[in-house]
């Protein structure tokens, strides 16, 4: 026997009907079904239990495209009320509880089957735009957008792509989240991808865990929207996310970012090598993200010239990380000052040899190799820096302080491999 919200998704129950019998049929289900719905539905449900089918409907719908909205109500007739005791219209009032003002899904207490549940029973509210206090300008918004107010609400914007994408509500697979938000005049677009690098619409106080929470939930989303392949590798290029997450990492306001950016960095590592601006995105990050007017460093931009560093000798050994490419290093240290930038390059040599290791001790792991190739974890380590040297000494697009970096961190290394052996 199908449950109610499998029959939905299977589109074996009328959600559009015509005639009384239909809508009375609808109505049963839902009044029926009442404790799969979120708690805030609910009330409305038994609050319109007493009105004629289609009445009954319309008070519903309109309860969940509210809920959407993270509003207390909605008059489909007007576009600008605002909810005057919910969004800080006194200041002199005692202080609120967080999230006083956010009355849609909340994932503390909502789960996404009874949020599914509603939209499917109501589906068109997806494709409708509307007014919301909280955000700029006082704009028109779809409901995905809204989500992005509340970090309460965050984690069910993959499951309004989804039924959306399937529904038909937001086009298809590869344009189905380019233009939910748009400007009405002027063609700005911008996309749910872009929301999730800039949090812009986000109303929560933030401090330095719960951005970091924040951080930790945007990335959890974009992973889900690639399991669900509504997120392509092809679109952090074409949309530029990796860019403007470091331009904001370092201008926008103190956010966290460290997660976001290993996750587009691991799925796309060619960006590290061509960031679209004709350049490696180290050499782009040193040259044009740190460079300001003032000559002032964004501050943990160091940390973040660290974490490109670690990646790009991770993927791209051969070019150590393209840090040593035309003036990367010169700017760097000019930027960051050569001691730290030195501890730096020794921390990520430090931990990219260790993986390297780690890899090579598995790999003869697991071909049952004889005891005496893994007796020593140095030998493994100065092999691997052995290779790196002799790629950067044939690589003519590494400077010379490539190659001495390497030496000068174990002179051993550059022994044949037998003597290497022996000496050991």
């Amino acid at each position: 026997l199908l449950s109610l919200l499998e029959s939905l998704r299977q589109r074996r129950v009328d959600v559009d009907p015509v005639t009384m019998t239909e809508a009375r049929h609808k109505m049963n289900l839902i009044i029926d079904h009442q404790s799969e719905f979120p708690s805030r539905i609910r009330e409305a449900i038994r609050a319109a239990s007493d009105r004629t089918p289609f009445d009954f409907l319309s008070e519903v719908r309109k309860a969940v495209k509210a809920f959407l909205f993270g509003r207390s109500s909605i008059d489909d007739n007007s576009d600008n009320e605002s909810d005057d005791d919910d969004y800080d219209s006194n200041k002199d009032e005692e202080p609120k509880p967080p999230f006083h003002w956010w009355h849609g899904p909340n994932s503390d207490v909502d789960t996404e089957e009874e949020v599914e549940t509603a939209i499917r029973f109501f589906p068109s509210v997806l494709r409708e735009k509307h007014y919301h206090p909280r955000f700029p300008r006082h704009r028109l918004h779809f409901p995905i957008s809204v989500l992005f107010s509340c970090s309460r609400s965050m984690p069910f914007i993959p499951l309004l792509a989804e039924v959306g994408t399937e529904l038909g509500t937001y086009a298809t697979i590869h344009k189905k989240l380019k233009s939910i938000y748009s400007k009405k005049r002027g063609g700005l677009k911008q996309s749910i991808f872009i929301q999730l690098i800039y949090n812009r619409f986000i109303r929560d106080d933030l401090d330095e865990e719960s951005s970091g929470k924040l951080d930790e939930l945007s990335t959890a989303i974009m992973m889900r929207l690639k399991e669900k392949v509504l997120m392509v590798k092809e679109e952090i290029y074409g949309y530029d996310l990796t860019n403007l997450l470091l331009y904001n990492a370092n201008y926008g306001p103190n956010y966290r970012y460290d997660q976001r950016l290993r996750f587009l960095m691991d799925w796309d590592p060619s960006i590290l090598a061509e960031c679209g601006r004709n350049n490696p995105l180290l050499y782009h990050y040193v040259h044009r993200l740190c460079s300001t007017d003032g000559g002032k460093i964004p501050r943990n931009a160091i940390q973040r010239f660290g974490t490109i560093l670690e990646f790009g000798m991770s993927h791209y050994p051969n070019e150590l990380g393209f840090l040593f490419h035309r003036s990367t290093l010169l700017t760097a240290c000019e930027n960051f000052g050569s001691e730290e930038v030195s501890r730096i390059i020794d921390e990520k040599l430090s931990v990219v040899l260790g993986q390297r290791h780690n890899q090579n001790r598995n790999r003869n792991e697991s071909s049952n190799a004889d005891t005496n190739n893994n007796s020593s974890g140095n030998s493994s380590t100065s092999l691997s820096l052995q290779a790196m040297m002799f790629a950067a000494a044939t690589n003519d697009k590494i400077s010379i302080n490539g190659v001495y970096t390497l030496f000068r961190r174990d002179p051993m290394a550059l022994l044949p491999q037998g003597s290497l052996q022996a000496a050991i």
